[in-house]
């Protein structure tokens, strides 16, 4: 009994100290805990500031006075408004003409006059509001497709810039970009063309008196011919050959003009009748192809053609040289293009080439 006891005190006063030393650290941690408190008070309390604070940072902000159903306060005299109430710095214009100002906001995503402007000049059709709403709505998809991570994926990442690379490279040999890069051509240098090259702009042939004779063998119709050219009566030769219905007329055709002549005769007769002058025997020239006839032309008086007049013909000869000058840039900055720029070619893309340019030449 005597020796239990002293083993009994010292294990209440192990008992003791281990409640003394637990409650020791309890303290401690319950201090450090209430310290760890304060210190992240502010920073939850800031939190949402900031975050609000960034919200309308990015929201474009209107005067109270601008705000629609809104009432401004009364100003007071003498007054300035604080830092923290004035308008932001930037404000979004409401200028319709301002090629800046925004028409639709998608999932953050503005879409300005300028851009919208220049789908329309892609497409070449459509307006502005038509391709606003063509844009929100392809914004829309765009954004779903980024929150699925589609975007991700190489061969969807690959075909969105080979879309846009595409557009670019396209536009670059464009006309209507070089429009920008190309000297449009004078008058002065259109006026040139025009004195040089003035057998092109001849009018066609008016009032023109022919007899003809149809038949329907090239031999028969140089035999015709060339009796005509010696002498023989062409009224004789008409009603002896002529498979014409207008036989009976001597096959006279009266005052008539180059579409009428190709209308009645066939195109390459007016053509060649556009070249004749009185007294002409024409042929045999393969006529209407329906009638299948060949004609001997006898040129009894005709207008013969006369130069267009230059202010008639200005505008055409100023495309035209455009169009030949554009060509010409274009043929240049390919030309430098395939110089300067380096291609490493497969073996199967070279067996590729040779098929496209084979495919094309028989096109």
């Amino acid at each position: 009994m005597i020796s239990a006891q002293p083993h009994q005190k010292d294990g209440k006063l192990s008992l003791i100290n281990l409640e003394k030393s637990t409650m020791k650290y309890l303290k401690y941690i319950v201090f450090t805990l209430i310290i760890m408190g304060f210190c992240f008070i502010p920073f939850g309390c800031s939190a949402p500031a900031h975050r609000d604070q960034s919200q309308d940072q990015a929201k474009t902000v209107l005067p109270p006075s601008d705000q629609p159903g809104s009432k401004s306060a009364p100003k007071q005299p003498g007054k300035t408004a604080s830092p923290a109430a004035a308008a932001p710095a930037a404000v979004e214009s409401k200028d319709p003409n301002d090629p800046d100002r925004i028409l639709v906001t998608v999932d953050g995503i503005p879409l300005r006059a300028w851009q919208a402007q220049a789908i329309v000049d892609f497409h070449k059709q459509g307006d502005v509001p038509a391709a606003a709403v063509m844009w929100a709505n392809v914004q829309k998809r765009l954004a779903e497709a980024k929150r699925r991570d589609l975007m991700q994926k190489r061969e969807y990442a690959f075909m969105a810039d080979l879309n846009k690379e595409y557009y670019i490279a396209d536009e670059l040999l464009s006309r209507d970009f070089l429009e920008q890069e190309v000297a449009t051509v004078t008058e002065q240098e259109a006026s040139f063309y025009y004195t040089e090259n003035l057998n092109q702009f001849m009018e066609r042939v008016t009032d023109a008196n022919i007899q003809h004779i149809a038949v329907q063998a090239t031999v028969l119709g140089e035999q015709i011919a060339q009796k005509a050219k010696l002498g023989e009566d062409f009224n004789q030769l008409v009603q002896q050959y002529s498979k014409a219905n207008d036989k009976d007329k001597n096959g006279l055709i009266e005052n008539a003009d180059y579409n009428t002549l190709g209308r009645i005769l066939g195109r390459q007769v007016a053509d060649a009748l556009n070249k004749a002058k009185p007294g002409d025997i024409i042929g045999p020239i393969r006529g209407d192809r329906r009638k299948g006839f060949f004609e001997v032309i006898k040129v009894i008086s005709l207008v013969p053609p006369q130069p267009k007049d230059f202010e008639k013909v200005k505008g055409q000869i100023v495309q035209q040289l455009n169009y030949e000058r554009q060509g010409q840039a274009l043929g240049k900055l390919q030309a430098d293009i395939d110089a300067r720029i380096v291609v490493e070619k497969s073996p199967d893309f070279i067996e590729w080439e040779k098929q496209v340019e084979k495919e094309n030449q028989q096109n």
